[in-house]
């Protein structure tokens, strides 16, 4: 079930200055070199006072449920939005993690850095070009196997 874009359900800013949002990443591009290949479901939790915001996500790999975490940077928390930042380890791409609470939305821009255009490992080809994901809210009901098709989903 998508219930779309706005994900940020309170009124911001805060007073004590903490965000905590849930939903799934959806690519705001159609192509198919741009699509996530397993559903990706995260919290992204901000902390004003620490100046960080922490992404845990989870998916379904050959049916084995798979962690992760990404850690970013607040840059700028104002009355209008968050912008954190997060230096990928691999292939010189930084991640730019955007809260807007006028359209209470969460987006999402991976993009590389000048290192990446001159990194000789083929498989940081996939990397050289930006992409983008908007923070959808809703759920995502596994079956198996794992029926994954974001072309029906709303950009």
């Amino acid at each position: 079930m998508d219930f779309g874009t706005q994900v940020v359900q309170y009124p911001y800013p805060t007073t004590d200055g903490i965000l905590s949002v849930d939903g799934f990443w959806v690519p705001t591009s159609a192509t198919k070199e741009k699509q996530l290949p397993l559903p990706l479901a995260v919290k992204i939790e901000c902390d004003r006072s620490e100046r960080v915001c922490r992404e845990i996500g989870a998916q379904v790999s050959f049916g084995v449920l798979v962690p992760s975490e990404t850690v970013y940077e607040i840059s700028s928390w104002t009355g209008s939005g968050i912008v954190a930042d997060n230096n990928y380890a691999i292939c010189s791409t930084r991640h730019r993690l955007t809260v807007d609470f006028r359209s209470k939305t969460v987006s999402v821009v991976d993009y590389p850095t000048a290192a990446t255009a001159t990194d000789k490992n083929p498989l940081c080809d996939a990397f050289k070009d930006s992409s983008s994901y908007v923070l959808h809210d809703g759920a995502i009901s596994l079956n198996q196997p794992v029926p994954f098709d974001q072309s029906g989903i709303r950009r």
